[in-house]
């Protein structure tokens, strides 16, 4: 396979969108023994299928992680998304999220690893909500911390091959429609523009990162490596599907009702 192996990591959140793409982008690379070598949290220890890969993954908990003596290299991406407020209510989703905040913060403190990357959220400078305050919350943490290289992405939105079906998600929302052969309903009265990141990419930048075992000047980094207009994507893949696109009266294809997007050239300039 011509790479090192990379061993002693740990990963948090990973039966989530980014632990499983980031789990199965390193099997690409190292195979099987990257399986073995590392460890990979949940909230509970289970096995775990993920697609492409033809052997089930082994999760361990926090708790099983607290007993761990050896991680150079530790990736955080646990954390409960925006979807959940209504479903917990604000006081849960408050007091749940600053667990795992405070148990990846002790973790990291008590391994001291190499390397710790977070993978954060442009809401920490773009959306004043509940979610984008505990997400500030959650890089001062990292960055208060011991590890010696620290690097923060911040995502604005995501795609690749382990997109959820999550009803905040405009791309997934998409998807759906494209398979239930439902028509694509725009609410939006203008252009919508986000920055994307492909999962599968994004992981491969961090891996190749820990591989190169080089220091950055930058410690926090937009995650975007494409920019796109949602009203258009949902136009072409209507087109694709033979699917209706509806749009309000009132759009206007001059105007940008929401813009929600990174610098572009952060990643291509640390890759």
């Amino acid at each position: 396979m011509g790479h090192k192996l990379i061993r002693n990591l740990l990963l948090t959140g990973a039966s989530g969108w980014f632990g499983k793409s980031f789990i199965y982008e390193a099997y690409k690379i190292f195979g099987s023994s990257f399986l073995q070598e590392n460890y990979f949290v949940a909230s509970k220890a289970r096995l775990i299928n993920v697609p492409g890969i033809p052997i089930p993954v082994s999760l361990i908990s926090f708790e099983d992680a607290e007993s761990l003596t050896n991680v150079d290299y530790f990736v955080q991406s646990a954390f409960i998304t925006r979807d959940k407020i209504d479903s917990l209510g604000k006081e849960r989703y408050i007091s749940e999220n600053q667990k795992i905040i405070n148990k990846s913060f002790e973790l990291s403190r008590a391994l001291n690893p190499d390397f710790h990357v977070l993978i954060s959220s442009g809401a920490v400078t773009k959306d004043s909500s509940l979610y984008g305050i505990l997400k500030t919350v959650e890089e001062h943490r990292v960055l208060t911390g011991l590890a010696k290289h620290k690097k923060l992405f911040r995502v604005y939105g995501a795609s690749g091959l382990f997109l959820p079906d999550i009803q905040w998600s405009a791309l997934s929302q998409f998807v759906r429609c494209f398979y239930s052969k439902e028509p694509i309903l725009i609410n939006s009265s203008g252009r919508i523009l986000r920055s994307l990141i492909d999962f599968g990419d994004l992981s491969g930048i961090i891996l190749k990162y820990f591989l190169k075992g080089e220091t950055y000047p930058v410690d926090i980094l937009d995650a975007c490596n494409i920019e796109i207009d949602l009203v258009d994507v949902a136009r072409r893949i209507s087109k694709l599907g033979d699917l209706n696109l509806v749009l309000p009266t009132s759009f206007d294809i001059k105007d940008i009702s929401s813009d929600y997007r990174g610098d572009s050239c952060a990643l291509s300039e640390f890759s």
